[in-house]
């Protein structure tokens, strides 16, 4: 999995939002039958179709990310684990704390998510 982090910007030079993509591998089997691998997702009840979108995709007002990335190029870790952190109260924030941490951590995480544009499926809910 990989994950890409943009801000919008107005003319002035100002974020007025910020979008996150969560890049996956589709899983061969659904996860009724069987747990996904590492970077892989798929629906509760089926794999994904062909041609479904294989990225995770919110957008928010109110997010922001905190990375620290050392210079060989990996993010830094400290005591409370690696400094990379949505950061924000909103829902939004809430469900790319969840998604970056499972990522991160390499857990299995849940999320509810519909296909918007055949490009990406946006994110609606988290942790079900």
């Amino acid at each position: 999995m990989r994950i890409m982090i943009a801000h919008d910007m107005d003319a002035d030079g100002n974020a007025t939002g910020t979008s996150m993509w969560l890049y996956f591998k589709a899983a061969a089997k659904p996860g009724s039958a069987a747990q996904p691998g590492p970077g892989e997702c798929t629906w509760m009840d089926r794999t994904l179709s062909a041609g479904e979108p294989t990225s995770l995709f919110i957008h928010a007002a109110h997010l922001e990310f905190a990375v620290q990335v050392e210079g060989d190029g990996k993010i830094s870790r400290d005591a409370s684990g690696v400094r990379f952190n949505p950061e924000g109260q909103s829902d939004d924030a809430q469900k790319a704390r969840y998604l970056t941490e499972g990522m991160l951590k390499g857990k299995i995480f849940n999320i509810k998510a519909y296909n918007a544009s055949g490009r990406v499926l946006v994110v609606t809910g988290y942790g079900e």
